[in-house]
């Protein structure tokens, strides 16, 4: 109640003006840290993640997940609430809790690093509009920035507050949690794991003992994603394939594997005719995004031979793997154009 309450006095003083939101936005977050740590469950890093968890090692240990699990706590429960009882179904082998665990915990460190960010626009722009001395023009530029930032800013102040209060865990733990839900065959947990999503480019030097172990599997988790009908994982595998020596930002599953034209022009045949046989048709930017570019880079790497064993190949997998089906675009259904995979959200983890 008391947040409520303090929630709608500052939203009436935040929209007389943004200069007034900026100040009174900052003091906001300032108190709403303090009322969370007052009146917010507390959990401990003891209480909820006291050891780092132990990666399966072994094939056989891939297979823990496999027996019928408890539901997933509902999507938009605070992490505080969840993440001791998360944490304690991870260890015990759920790969659905793993994936959660680690998905929310990404979340929220994108949540508290977009709210500074947008903290930091709301500074710079009181400095802004303070330098304007035309009240007429400052009143204007206020009035067509003031109720969009007010609106995001109430957004992204949702993300964050749901996360107050959790317990830190370090990224090693975290690559750890997708690992675990990876190899377990989660199929969010493999996508995001195997297309290096797991790890980021700020903190590489903090994991790197796991960068060494997955860039020993990366390659069969991704062929495994692509196997089980993931579309992503099919596309991101075909741009990792392709030499690309003028590219100074190869992602980590690019890094993971051995060059291979032919592997990259079979696994581009492959997901064409697997959306021509299931007549989901692409917008043609869509198409000459993911299809016609990519193999016209192909063209000049190609070796003799090199396009038989594409169809070979191709034809194989159109055997072997189930068909793969056109990802929901509103959910980071489509790849960057260096087979870059959108990070997966919590609900991907499954329900």
């Amino acid at each position: 109640m008391r947040r409520r309450r303090f929630a709608l006095i500052i939203v009436a003083v935040v929209v007389l003006g943004l200069v007034a939101a900026g100040s009174a936005w900052l003091g906001r977050r300032s108190a709403l840290t303090q009322i969370a740590a007052s009146d917010s469950r507390d959990v401990s890093a003891a209480d909820a993640v006291d050891q780092p968890i132990a990666p399966p090692a072994a094939k056989s240990e891939r297979v823990r997940a496999s027996a019928p699990r408890a539901p997933l706590p509902p999507q938009d429960t605070p992490l505080r609430l969840i993440q001791a009882d998360l944490t304690a179904r991870a260890r015990a082998g759920d790969a659905g809790a793993a994936c959660r665990l680690a998905a929310e915990l990404h979340r929220c460190e994108q949540a508290q690093t977009s709210l500074r960010r947008f903290e930091d626009y709301l500074e710079n722009n009181e400095r802004y509009l303070g330098a304007i001395t035309d009240p007429a023009k400052r009143e204007q530029i206020r009035q067509q920035t003031g109720n969009n930032s007010v609106q995001a800013g109430e957004r992204l102040l949702r993300n964050a507050e749901s996360c107050d209060g959790i317990a830190q865990v370090s990224l090693a733990e975290r690559v750890g949690y997708w690992r675990q839900a990876a190899l377990a065959g989660n199929r969010g947990a493999l996508l995001q794991y195997a297309s290096g999503n797991a790890f980021q480019w700020r903190s590489v030097m903090d994991v790197l003992p796991q960068l060494q172990v997955y860039r020993q599997e990366a390659e069969t988790l991704a062929l495994r994603a692509a196997a089980n009908g993931d579309l992503r994982a099919v596309l991101a595998l075909a741009a990792a394939y392709t030499p690309n020596e003028e590219s100074r930002s190869r992602n980590m599953l690019a890094q993971s594997v051995q060059p291979d034209p032919a592997r990259a022009l079979a696994l581009y045949r492959y997901a064409e005719a697997a959306m021509a046989a299931s007549n989901q048709a692409l917008p043609s930017s869509v198409r000459e995004r993911l299809f016609d570019t990519p193999r016209k880079a192909l063209d000049g790497l190609l070796q003799p031979g090199d396009s038989t064993r594409a169809d070979t190949l191709a034809a194989q997998w159109q055997r072997e793997w189930t068909a793969p089906a056109q990802p929901d675009r509103a959910r980071g259904g489509f790849i960057g154009p260096q087979g870059q995979v959108a990070y997966i959200a919590p609900r991907d983890c499954g329900d």
